[in-house]
């Protein structure tokens, strides 16, 4: 493709990344969509003011993405080209995000799809991957995976490094400068592979030689702590890739010991003048607590680092408070069940979960007659008769003496009321706090 043929402007028209077509790899015609793309770039003024922020600090929520992940950008690129190539199978080796994305597009596409993942992947992406109508096959590492997808028989074998997948990922940049006007101070965005951040500065790149731009931002690439070879390259200040550490990490998604655009993206962050740094697990649950607390999104762990990253960096000085900062979610939070229930606990939120499931399990014991006795008994202490006479008279419901002692009998035994003597002979019945909880 020729840059110049874009001197004129991002047409309109579209709202997803084929707006930008002319600026990709591809002639036809037929392109493969879902309507990737074009996700909202959202003032997130929750966190400017917790953090004391004079700068518009913005978050790109790629969560919104047909499959809930930023590589939908690739996948329809991809993909797209295997169906101009006339292929009828697609594989690919992937830890699970990449699956989910290469299996929905290759639905869409009428292609066979075939995936190779590790075992120990989260359910929620192998379930997508199962209903998009993929072959999935397990084995027992990604390293595996990668092998096992090279040795296919599949006239389209795709890996993060393809040179069409590569290019939709660039978009990304385009968007934030269509949709803010211009271009912020600093990028921050998590680091897995290196193919979002290194091409989103290509994409950055083009847009200052079309001559739309002169000053471009600075990035900032984000690691897991336990696994962060990029990081300590770029500490060391040399070209060498530094032999990483084999550590586990809640942020899946960011643990390559070897990313295969792990240059190139070290390249982009010296060369925009910005930083590497590391996030520790704990920080990276912390961010995803943040960020669903004041911004109302949930994020898997991969997609918060770029959120506790930007705090300890303003903290420490190293970004000012009146920079415009755009921070990179890069996958929803609804893919990672594990992580969600880990934070339930970590915010002493279980408890009340746990209370709510158990109100709702003797609700749906209780019938009309004790909800209504409840109620009644909600505005204070009250005795059979009574109660009896309040039914029929306010409610219409005839029902026996009897039959409105035993249900006082049932709802006691539930927990949810007591009995208490007057002085005389009459017993009253009083809701327990269990039972104020139901009628609540």
């Amino acid at each position: 493709y020729d840059l110049l043929r874009e001197k004129r402007g991002f047409k309109g028209g579209r709202n997803d990344i084929w707006r930008f077509r002319s600026l990709l790899p591809l002639s036809s015609s037929q392109v493969v969509s879902l309507g990737e793309g074009f996700t909202p770039l959202i003032l997130a003024d929750g966190l400017r003011e917790k953090w004391g922020q004079t700068g518009r600090l913005w978050l790109k929520n790629e969560s919104l993405n047909p499959t809930g992940s930023f590589l939908d950008r690739g996948a329809s690129i991809a993909i797209t080209r295997a169906k101009e190539l006339q292929v009828s199978t697609v594989t690919c080796g992937t830890r699970g995000n990449l699956g989910a994305s290469i299996s929905a597009y290759a639905a869409r596409a009428g292609l066979n799809c075939e995936l190779f993942v590790p075992k120990h992947l989260e359910m929620e992406k192998l379930y997508q991957m199962t209903l998009f109508g993929a072959n999935v096959r397990l084995v027992d590492s990604y390293e595996t995976a990668l092998e096992k997808a090279r040795g296919s028989r599949s006239s389209f074998t795709l890996t993060v490094e393809d040179p069409y997948f590569l290019e939709g990922l660039k978009t990304t940049a385009f968007e934030i400068f269509t949709q803010l006007g211009g271009l912020p101070d600093t990028v921050v965005v998590g680091v897995g592979t290196g193919s979002h951040l290194s091409m989103m500065w290509k994409g950055l790149k083009e847009l200052k030689k079309l001559g739309w731009c002169e000053a471009l931002p600075t990035l900032v690439g984000v690691q897991a702590q336990a696994v962060n070879p990029l990081v300590k390259t770029f500490r060391s200040h040399t070209e060498r890739e530094e032999t990483p550490m084999q550590g586990a990490t809640i942020a899946k998604d960011l643990a390559f010991a070897h990313p295969p655009l792990g240059q190139r993206a070290l390249q982009a962050v010296r060369e925009s003048g910005g930083t590497m740094m590391s996030v520790t697990d704990d920080e990276i649950l912390r961010g995803v607590q943040m960020l669903a607390e004041n911004e109302g999104i949930l994020s898997e762990p991969a997609g918060a680092v770029p959120v506790v990253a930007t705090e300890k960096l303003l903290r420490q000085g190293e970004l000012s408070a009146s920079d415009e900062i755009v921070m990179v979610i890069t996958g929803a939070g609804l893919k990672d069940h594990s992580t969600i229930q880990t934070l339930v606990k970590r915010v002493d939120k279980e408890e009340n979960i746990t209370s709510l499931m158990k109100r709702q399990e003797i609700v749906s014991r209780i019938g009309k007659t004790k909800r209504l006795i409840l109620g009644i008994l909600s505005k204070g202490k009250d005795y059979g008769y009574h109660i009896h006479q309040e039914l029929l008279q306010k409610y219409n419901l005839s029902v026996s003496l009897p039959t409105i002692y035993q249900h006082l009998n049932e709802l006691t035994e539930l927990g949810l009321i007591t009995k208490i003597k007057s002085q005389g002979r009459e017993k009253y019945y009083l809701l327990t706090e269990k039972g104020n909880d139901v009628v609540a």
